[in-house]
């Protein structure tokens, strides 16, 4: 990147996120023993169908998270070292420090050259990852619908209590919540950047600092699953629409 990071912070994030995981699989595994299965063929082919594609796509997101972490580390770490220049120097800089000429429009210029360089690697991060989340999202809404109609008909008392039903809905939940919350994490630290821009006022680098600020309005960080759905907050509200007017009809056929 240019600058140190620390990435002692990714590292307990990555503890944490391996944590939640294996929370996870057991509530899943426990939501399963509740049910008192026979395990005969049919229960091995729901346990499988159930469990393994689950468990798949938690290893997916784990790597898409990890990324977008990483990502979101340098993002602030460039921000940071760009707020010194409200004090007038860039002083947290030791190499900046100890030049004698041109010292501000270099380190500009590195910002502007590393904020590229960030937005880079977001769009080969959505990249390598659009076509699986791509996939992932409509199958997933798909099950949403399913195990909510079946939650509801749980709390109609139209049929009994399984645990299966309501875990596995909370847990699809978590997916949709695990693939947009760090894309907008990471956009909102990406936007400190043009606003601490604004926030410079030395006529002596007003020309790069103006430059600067252009090449940030190009340069905007946004996730899809490749252009068909956005992944940030508009996304959350799309599918708790849809799923509401799709449960609405489900349960008057139902009744």
């Amino acid at each position: 990147m240019g600058f140190p990071v620390d990435y002692d912070d990714i590292k307990k994030h990555v503890r944490r996120l391996i944590g939640f995981l294996i929370f996870k699989i057991v509530l899943q595994q426990i939501a399963f023993c509740t049910q008192g299965f026979s395990w005969d063929t049919t229960d091995y082919f729901d346990y499988i169908v159930h469990n393994i594609p689950l468990i798949i796509i938690h290893a997916l997101l784990i790597q898409w998270i990890i990324y977008l972490a990483i990502l979101h580390l340098h993002f602030k770490k460039l921000n940071t070292i760009l707020k010194t220049f409200l004090y007038g120097e860039c002083w947290m800089v030791e190499d900046f420090r100890r030049k004698k000429t041109n010292r501000k429009h270099e380190f500009i210029r590195s910002c502007g050259t590393i904020y590229d360089t960030l937005c880079t690697q977001s769009r080969e991060i959505n990249s390598a990852f659009a076509s699986q989340i791509l996939f992932l999202i409509p199958t997933v809404f798909i099950l949403i619908i399913f195990n909510s109609f079946q939650t509801c008909r749980i709390i109609k008392k139209l049929i009994g209590f399984d645990c299966v039903w309501v875990v596995f809905d909370i847990l699809y939940f978590v997916i949709f919540l695990e693939l947009v919350v760090p894309c907008v994490v990471v956009r909102e630290e990406s936007e400190k950047f043009a606003d601490t821009l604004h926030k410079i006022n030395d006529n002596a680098i007003d020309d790069a600092i103006n430059l600067l600020i252009l090449q940030s309005y190009h340069q905007k960080i946004e996730f899809s699953a490749c252009g068909v759905f956005p992944l940030d907050g508009t996304l959350i509200y799309t599918i708790l629409g849809a799923l509401t007017t799709y449960l609405v009809i489900l349960l008057q056929f139902d009744l």
